[in-house]
């Protein structure tokens, strides 16, 4: 079956980067998942269940949350879907919120039930701050019930972070040093999930040694089990503006 869902989100995508400057995509750490890779992703997810909650913490446009549809409507067995996204890019949200009603309304007719909620926030710093007891807040979260996922898709955003960020002083107990922003998202993604969830990431290798990430990977590999990490040929081919050399890293909890 082909990806339908996924090239809609991809043609959305594409006019995005056309209207938009390098240089802004860059600062915001957008670095947008190929089609390809996309389906693959999804492909690497456990069998789809009857009742399904998917997590995808930097939605962009909804590439990943579409290849996930995708996957659901070539599955025999119809299904409750919930999909809960990220995105806290006001360019970008028009363009998300376009795609998952796509998304919704060809799962609806195709029998499924669907259930998709947008937060339009600081994934890192709303969610992962309740998630790790650091609520920076008295008042009630809407990310405080978000509760515990059967799977997470994802392609976080990718820049470093200084010492004295907010980020890192939300997530000091799991990160130390000065890494980068993807391996917050790895964690908080990797507390949402529940035992024998799975997560699926794109991201850079450099989680992989370096004395920044060794808290990480303590942390990481102390609660996730590996199933497969998928190593790419050629750096420019997956992404062209990327210097480092990326992964895809399959995992359950």
């Amino acid at each position: 079956m082909k990806s339908k869902l996924t090239a809609f989100a991809l043609d959305l995508q594409r006019d995005y980067e056309a209207g938009t400057e390098p240089a802004y995509r860059k600062a915001k750490g957008q670095f947008f998942t190929p089609p390809e890779v996309c389906t693959f992703m999804a492909g690497l997810l456990p069998p789809i269940p009857e009742c399904f909650r998917v997590l995808d913490p930097g939605a962009g446009v909804g590439a990943l949350s579409a290849a996930v549809c995708d996957r659901i409507l070539s599955a025999r067995r119809r299904c409750t879907v919930e999909l809960h996204l990220f995105e806290n890019d006001p360019k970008i949200l028009p363009i998300l919120g376009r795609t998952m009603r796509y998304c919704e309304t060809k799962l609806q007719n195709a029998g499924h039930e669907v259930a998709c909620r947008i937060y339009k926030q600081d994934f890192i710093l709303d969610a992962a701050a309740s998630v790790f007891g650091q609520q920076r807040s008295l008042f009630d979260s809407s990310t405080e019930k978000l509760g515990h996922f059967d799977a997470v898709i994802m392609n976080p955003p990718y820049f470093k972070v200084a010492k004295n960020s907010p980020y890192t002083r939300v997530m000091r107990d799991v990160v130390h040093g000065q890494p980068n922003i993807y391996a917050f998202f790895l964690a908080c993604s990797a507390q949402l999930l529940r035992p024998g969830g799975s997560l699926v990431a794109i991201t850079p290798r450099s989680f992989c040694n370096g004395l920044y990430f060794r808290g990480f990977r303590r942390w990481f590999l102390g609660r996730m089990s590996l199933d497969r990490i998928h190593l790419f040929e050629s750096r420019s081919d997956t992404f062209r503006d990327v210097l480092q050399e990326s992964v895809i890293t399959a995992c359950h909890r």
